[in-house]
């Protein structure tokens, strides 16, 4: 949650399902306005690239045709997130199906598929396995905004920040980030930052009936974890994977991204690790 100033100003517009918010300091709103369609624009434009939930985006298509040169965005998402399936026990963005019944509701299927089945030859793409379905929902909102992030400062601007359904990136925008963990009676953080992006991977809100019955498929013992790096890609990936393994993964990624700062809350909603008091 960022904090916000009356001398700042915001605009907002949905995006991922519900609204992302731009918040700029000191900058007059006609100079928002004259920007604001651009900006739109290309933050749908990147949407279109991987929302698992449109038929006719890139990564759809890719699903169904099961074989397809990519685009370099999706390509270097693809990369990124094969990476980590590497280095994670249950990390594997190839088991898209699942997630989706859980969104609809029906019931899941035994499934034998892996990241494996995901080939890369330059920019084509094969999908091997007829189970895999590519769901990159852990990687490709912290893309977007960083691209976005990348975006918005080649328009001028110099001082704002994004907040996309708590996934955070900061650009020379000092504030206090507020970080609430998922269980009602547990004690919130606060810290300051003025550069860098902020990903929460928890269960919160996505559940069926009670917590343990959520989204992330995949058997874990931590309620919530805040990862905060400079890229909010990095970061969101860092904070699924961790929250999916266990307790001794936390060290095997601090020796690839040592200078990602991590947050984590057990399931009674204690911060049992953070790395802001280091």
């Amino acid at each position: 949650m960022v904090e916000h100033n009356k001398m700042n100003q915001q605009m907002q517009f949905p995006l991922f399902g519900k609204k992302i918010e731009i918040g700029f300091q000191d900058i007059d709103s006609s100079l928002i306005e004259l920007y604001r369609d651009d900006i739109i624009e290309e933050a749908y434009r990147l949407q279109k690239i991987f929302n698992l939930f449109d038929e006719q985006s890139e990564l759809s298509i890719l699903n169904k045709q099961r074989i397809a040169k990519v685009s370099p965005e999706l390509l270097e998402v693809l990369e990124t997130a094969l990476k980590f399936c590497s280095l994670s026990e249950n990390y594997d963005i190839s088991k898209g199906y699942n997630f989706l019944a859980f969104k609809k509701k029906i019931n899941y299927k035994e499934i034998s598929c892996s990241y494996k089945d995901i080939l890369l030859d330059g920019n084509t793409v094969t999908l091997t396995h007829k189970d895999v379905i590519i769901d990159l929902g852990s990687i490709a909102k912290g893309y977007i905004v960083d691209k976005l992030e990348e975006f918005i400062f080649s328009l001028g601007f110099e001082n704002f920040y994004l907040d996309a359904r708590g996934d955070i990136k900061m650009h020379e925008f000092k504030t206090i980030i507020e970080i609430a963990p998922p269980r009602e009676e547990s004690e919130k953080l606060e810290f300051e930052i003025e550069t860098g992006g902020i990903a929460t991977s928890g269960d919160y809100k996505q559940y069926n009936n009670n917590f343990e019955d959520n989204h992330l498929l995949g058997k874990n013992k931590f309620s919530s974890v805040t990862v905060i790096n400079e890229s909010l890609m990095i970061a969101d990936a860092i904070a699924t994977a961790i929250l999916l393994n266990k307790n001794n993964f936390i060290n095997k990624i601090k020796s690839f991204f040592p200078t990602s700062k991590i947050i984590i809350f057990d399931k009674k909603g204690t911060a049992i690790h953070n790395d802001l008091e280091i």
